[in-house]
């Protein structure tokens, strides 16, 4: 019976000092995000609790803070911490929605895209050509086919979507090496008329124009 009383007493007695933002577990006083490890062990009476051999009553505990780090005080009763005690002192936890919520609310950095014409876009960040659902790189390697093409490609000497330029490596933007195996990166079909871009085939290095 007397077990039951005192388990029933110890709940009731957790619960107060909870209320007021304090908790002891086992021989660790815990206030906010600091533990208070006592090596001599802390003891729970009816009205009072017992830090190593120093009497603390319960009133007093709500008045409890810590002075130059080695005595902890509550109301008039101070207990002089020992080189066995320890304090940690733990960094607040961010919840994880929260973090999750100011990446989404950070501002989002949007592509430089413009429309050649219907369903044909160029990406001037990623160095990229849109049509439809795909998107192929503007360099690499390019195969001229006459079927099974991906894109229909009108070669103009102005009033062009694309200006590119043909070289031995096609590694910069709008630089293309033509290709005749499998591995190529796009296959264009050259047409007179129904094309999809019109490409200027310039001969000098130069910047990307669309």
């Amino acid at each position: 019976m007397k077990h039951w009383l005192y388990i029933i007493f110890l709940l009731a007695f957790s619960t107060h000092l909870a209320a007021q933002g304090i908790i002891v577990s086992g021989n660790t006083i815990i206030a906010g995000n600091t533990h208070y490890y006592i090596a001599k062990g802390i003891k729970i009476y009816d009205d009072y609790i017992k830090i190593g051999s120093v009497k603390v009553e319960v009133s007093d505990l709500s008045k409890f803070y810590i002075v130059n780090d080695n005595t902890l005080v509550f109301g008039k009763t101070r207990y002089k911490l020992t080189k066995n005690d320890r304090i940690d002192v733990f960094e607040p936890e961010t919840p994880k929605k929260i973090i999750e919520e100011e990446e989404d609310d950070a501002p989002q950095q949007q592509d430089d895209i413009i429309e050649l014409r219907s369903d044909i876009y160029v990406n001037k960040d990623k160095c990229t050509i849109i049509k439809g659902s795909s998107e192929y790189s503007l360099s690499g390697k390019v195969k001229i086919v006459d079927s099974g093409e991906d894109f229909r490609v009108k070669i103009v000497d102005s009033w062009e979507d694309i200006v590119v330029r043909i070289d031995d490596s096609g590694n910069s933007c709008c630089c293309f090496k033509l290709h005749d195996d499998f591995f190529e990166d796009v296959k264009v079909k050259i047409v007179d008329w129904g094309e999809d871009i019109k490409v200027k085939i310039v001969d000098v290095f130069h910047s990307v124009s669309y």
